[in-house]
């Protein structure tokens, strides 16, 4: 009789006992108890970003297959899963609705759409840096907002893909810049270190830069030099524990808006992203995927009185109900001081804690119906546009946003 598979799971991946029970034997673990002793007997291995798996982890283990239920994917060491020979995936592309959601909410609640908002001047030029999954979704998420877009990814550019401009006219243009690359240390598409000193010289519209991607995408002595332009993050210098070292200064650039890294963290990305490893390991194993993720129930509707309210501003305080980004930035801003910010363990332990209080996966705003009362036709447009459905109370004209 042939030994039934054993499958080591991270305790994080949502729905991993219903998804993977039935495909061999399963172990659920936390994160930090995946030691090596742990997977040792293991034949797949299925985490998400809190786990490093490399050559320390899977040393003298029988593992074969490597799942990692995230999009990003520099969490595993690919050179040496390739010598190995074990098969290795991601869930690329499994959360970009989430992150278009962060992107908007991000723009919305920044004081660049404030100021914009007063000004009246509500049509900003975007550059989105790199044009995956994540980028197209928030491309076309900002399309629909009537925002202009333009967009830079030099790898799809030589292989022929239309509708591409040049990093510099891309700086040159953009009132805000988002970032959706992979981290890369070396090479012609390099992004270590990407957004320093000589990018912001060649940006002087730009008043915004949301980083979602990785910390290191952004240069940590940036802030030594550069006052003027502000930053969303969601993505830490020191979550890379292979680049970071413990204890290091850094100068933070302005910071408008912080999170602890949870720009993707949606029930509909995690559970996309379980699907996709489990149809992934189904096919390493040769067997007929069954499993599907459980039917999400439809959250409350958010009621909003919209008299008075410009599209925008609509939009900007509906955002805050499900992703409000101030409340969640105000931890951290009280973690990070005036002085430079010293990363040593204490501050490490006090991340750790604001990551875990935010750790709740929220809905995506497709998920939500807005009644509204006394929206104009201009509000309903711009909360279709970000992602939400719209039930007005009143009759209003469906117009286009701005």
């Amino acid at each position: 009789m042939p030994r039934r598979i054993k499958i080591v799971c991270s305790s994080d991946v949502l729905g991993a006992e219903a998804a993977f029970a039935s495909l061999g034997e399963l172990e659920v673990l936390r994160p930090d108890q995946l030691t090596a002793e742990a997977v040792r007997d293991a034949d797949a291995l299925v985490v998400r970003s809190t786990v490093r798996v490399d050559e320390k982890l899977l040393a003298g283990s029988r593992v074969r297959f490597v799942g990692t239920a995230t999009a990003g994917f520099d969490h595993l060491a690919i050179g040496y899963l390739r010598r190995r020979g074990i098969r290795w995936t991601a869930a690329r592309g499994c959360n970009r609705e989430a992150v278009a959601d962060y992107v908007v909410a991000a723009y919305l609640q920044s004081g660049v759409a404030s100021g914009m908002m007063r000004g009246r001047r509500v049509r900003p030029t975007v550059a989105v840096i790199g044009r995956g999954h994540t980028g197209r979704a928030v491309m076309r998420r900002l399309a629909r907002m009537r925002i202009r877009v333009l967009a830079n990814d030099p790898p799809r550019a030589r292989r022929g893909e239309k509708g591409l401009v040049t990093l510099a006219e891309a700086l040159r243009r953009a009132d805000v810049v988002t970032l959706h690359v992979p981290l890369t240390l070396r090479g012609r598409d390099a992004t270590l270190r990407m957004v320093n000193d000589s990018f912001l010289r060649n940006a002087p519209r730009c008043r915004l830069i949301i980083n979602t991607s990785r910390g290191w995408i952004v240069d940590p002595e940036l802030g030594r030099r550069n006052r003027s332009v502000e930053f969303v993050m969601d993505v830490w210098w020191w979550e890379n524990r292979i680049l970071f070292c413990p204890g290091s200064e850094i100068v933070l650039p302005p910071i408008c808006l912080a999170s602890p890294h949870l720009a993707g963290r949606t029930l509909e990305g995690m559970y996309a992203g379980t699907l996709r490893i489990y149809r992934r390991l189904c096919r390493f194993l040769g067997v007929e995927p069954r499993w599907r993720p459980p039917q999400l129930e439809a959250p409350d509707p958010i009621v909003i009185d919209g008299r008075g309210l410009s599209g925008m501003e609509a939009a900007r305080q509906v955002t805050a109900r499900v992703l409000d980004l101030h409340a969640i930035s105000r931890p951290f801003m009280k973690m990070a001081g005036e002085a430079p910010l010293k990363a040593d363990d204490s501050f490490l332990r006090q991340y750790d804690t604001w990551r875990r209080i935010w750790s709740q996966p929220r809905r995506e705003f497709s998920a939500y119906v807005v009644e509204g009362r006394n929206l104009s036709g201009e509000a309903v447009a711009w909360l279709q546009a970000a992602g939400f459905e719209v039930n007005p109370w009143s009759g209003c004209l469906r117009v286009s946003c701005g």
